[in-house]
């Protein structure tokens, strides 16, 4: 997903994500966060993974980023939000020659490990 211009990273490439609220889980917040940036709902019936946590100290402050992964049957529509100009379905082979926002190529070593 393509960062909109006037937000941090604008015109970089990264992966859906954001903030935990107080009051949900990490895993409630990755749901709602995929919802709220990709209009992506999974359906109850199919478990959101946990890839596990990783560290990321950025330029601006130190992330704890709580992955997870899920399994979809066909490539759901997407409604980007207003943090969004477009979006791509890639394959991870091709992600790497994307403009990438800081932390999202650690991100995808991360994946990597989990899928092998």
């Amino acid at each position: 997903m393509q960062r909109s211009p006037g937000r941090h990273d604008a015109g970089l490439w990264g992966v859906p994500g954001g903030k935990i609220e107080k009051t949900e889980s990490v895993s409630e917040g990755a749901a709602r966060e995929l919802v709220e940036e990709t209009g992506i709902q999974v359906p109850p019936n199919i478990p959101f993974k946990s890839l596990g946590t990783l560290y990321i100290r950025k330029p601006i402050g130190e992330y704890t980023y709580y992955l997870f992964a899920a399994t979809l049957q066909d490539f759901p529509g997407v409604i980007l939000s207003k943090e969004h100009v477009q979006f791509a379905w890639v394959l991870r082979n091709e992600i790497e020659s994307y403009p990438l926002m800081f932390g999202t190529k650690e991100i995808l070593q991360h994946y990597d490990r989990f899928r092998r």
